[in-house]
């Protein structure tokens, strides 16, 4: 981690770390807390929204089991174009079903995937252990 300045935060002493972020080996005080949230605001990212279902349902076809059968199909149809054998079309027609079949489903999972992700995340609240008048706390990673 680096600081503003350029400086590796791991190569400086514990004094020179306390002096860069006014703070001591007691930890913060209680209005220094305050201080902070209200000039820096609380210690939360922003989620990243989930991916629309249609770019979900796009990502399925990076499968290269995918690839390899649109491959087949795209090969059926070139010797179809000339031998114009009603067996290649039909051949052709169930491999995309197979296609279609495997992309919906894959869709499906990963789109519940992405919700039960989603609710275990507001679910878990994350905590840190921090050091405040000189006790050892345990508070939510956000503030």
């Amino acid at each position: 981690m680096m600081t503003e300045g350029g400086e590796n935060l791991w190569s400086l002493s514990k004094q020179e770390i306390f002096a860069k972020f006014s703070t001591s080996e007691r930890g913060l005080a209680p209005l220094d807390v305050q201080e902070r949230t209200a000039k820096y605001g609380l210690n939360r990212l922003t989620p990243k929204p989930p991916p629309p279902l249609w770019r979900i349902y796009l990502r399925q076809f990076q499968n290269s089991l995918i690839l390899v059968l649109l491959a087949a199909v795209g090969l059926i149809l070139v010797v179809w174009l000339f031998e114009r054998q009603s067996a290649d079309l039909t051949e052709a027609g169930l491999i995309l079903a197979i296609i279609l079949t495997i992309t919906l489903v894959g869709c499906w999972l990963e789109a519940k995937a992405q919700r039960t992700l989603q609710a275990l995340l507001k679910v878990l609240a994350p905590t840190a252990v921090v050091i405040r008048d000189g006790r050892q706390v345990q508070i939510s990673a956000e503030q």
